[in-house]
C-alpha cells in the first residue's frame, strides 16, 4: 500500500493532515472482526456488482514507534471496488494496548507493553503536541468547552479537556487567519494571483489556469487570478501546501481538455501534487 496519510478528525475543522508513515515498514495487526479471506484496498477502482464489501480495521506500529489506527472498506476476491471512505489516525500507547488486548493480540501486548505487573517500556503513540501552557478561563468559557467535549467524544469516552482546548484554539486561529486573508484580498481589489496564495490557504481559479507538460505532470499558471469564492468559470478549487498545490475540479471538468505546454518549472510555473481527477496519459 506504500505511504499512508494520517489525519486528525474534528467536527469544526474536519479531517486535518498531521503526518504519514510507510506501511511497508510498519508492523500491522488486524481486528478479529475483519474478514479473514483476501480483501483488497479498493479506494480507486470500480466495484463489481457481485463482490461483497467488508470493513477492515487495523492497527499499525510504525518504524519510529508510533501507533496508528486504520479503517477502510474493501471488496473480497477482487481488485475492483468503489471509492470507499478510509480513516487513519494516531492513538496513544495505552489505547493501542487496549485495542490489542480486545482483538486478541496478546503476544504483541507482551512484546511492547510487558507482562502484567512488569514495568512497561516506552511505547510511542501520538507525537508530542508541544510545550505546556497555563491560562485562566472564565466559568462561561469552560461551560462552552464542556459542551464541545460532550458533542465530540473519543470513542466511548469524553474528549480530554486539554485536547478540546487545543482543537478549539487551532480552529479559532484558522478562522482568524482566513478572515484576515480575505480582508486583504478585498482591500487589494481582489487582484490576487495564484502565485500570491499563501501556504495553507484555499482559493478558486479558472480551469485553463492548469496545463500539462510533456511528461504528463500538471502545473498552474502563476499569473492567473484567484477568488475567495466560486463563481461562473472560476470553479476550480486550489489549495497551497509546502510541497505544491492540490486541485479539485468540478465533476463536469474534462481532463482531456487540459492545455499541453512546455516544461516550464524554471519559468515560474507552480507544480500540482494532487488532483481529484485522473490525468490523461
Amino acid at each position: 500500500m506504500g505511504r499512508i496519510d494520517v489525519y486528525e478528525y474534528d467536527e469544526i475543522c474536519g479531517a486535518q493532515w498531521v503526518g504519514r508513515f510507510d506501511n511497508a515498514s510498519a508492523e500491522t495487526f488486524v481486528s478479529a472482526a475483519s474478514p479473514q479471506t483476501p480483501c483488497w484496498d479498493t479506494r480507486s477502482a470500480t466495484r463489481p456488482s457481485t463482490a461483497e464489501t467488508r470493513e477492515v480495521k487495523e492497527l499499525h506500529r510504525t518504524e519510529d514507534g508510533q501507533w496508528v489506527r486504520h479503517e477502510w472498506v474493501g471488496v473480497q476476491h477482487s481488485k475492483d471496488g468503489p471509492n470507499r471512505p478510509t480513516k487513519c489516525w494516531y492513538i496513544s500507547g495505552e489505547e493501542a494496548r487496549q485495542w490489542l488486548l480486545t482483538e486478541g493480540h496478546h503476544d504483541a501486548v507482551e512484546k511492547y507493553f510487558g507482562k502484567p505487573g512488569e514495568a512497561r517500556p516506552a511505547v510511542g503513540g501520538r507525537p508530542a503536541i508541544g510545550p505546556k501552557r497555563k491560562v485562566n478561563l472564565s466559568e462561561q468559557t469552560l461551560a462552552r468547552v464542556a459542551a464541545y467535549r460532550e458533542r465530540n467524544p473519543k470513542g466511548n469516552k469524553t474528549m480530554p479537556e486539554a485536547e478540546a482546548l487545543r482543537l478549539l484554539i487551532e480552529a479559532g486561529l484558522d478562522l482568524w487567519e482566513k478572515t484576515a486573508y480575505l480582508k486583504e484580498m478585498e482591500q487589494e481589489g481582489n487582484n490576487q494571483r495564484i502565485a500570491d496564495l499563501p501556504v495553507g490557504r484555499t482559493a478558486y481559479t479558472v480551469p485553463w489556469a492548469m496545463f500539462l507538460d510533456p511528461e504528463g505532470r500538471v502545473w498552474l499558471n502563476p499569473e492567473k487570478s484567484i477568488s475567495e469564492s466560486k463563481s461562473g468559470t472560476v470553479e476550480v478549487r486550489i489549495s497551497r501546501g509546502t510541497d505544491g498545490f492540490r486541485v479539485w475540479a468540478p465533476s463536469t471538468f474534462n481532463p482531456r481538455r487540459l492545455l499541453v505546454g512546455v516544461k516550464a518549472a524554471a519559468e515560474g510555473s507552480l507544480p500540482v501534487v494532487r488532483t481529484n481527477f485522473e490525468v490523461p496519459r
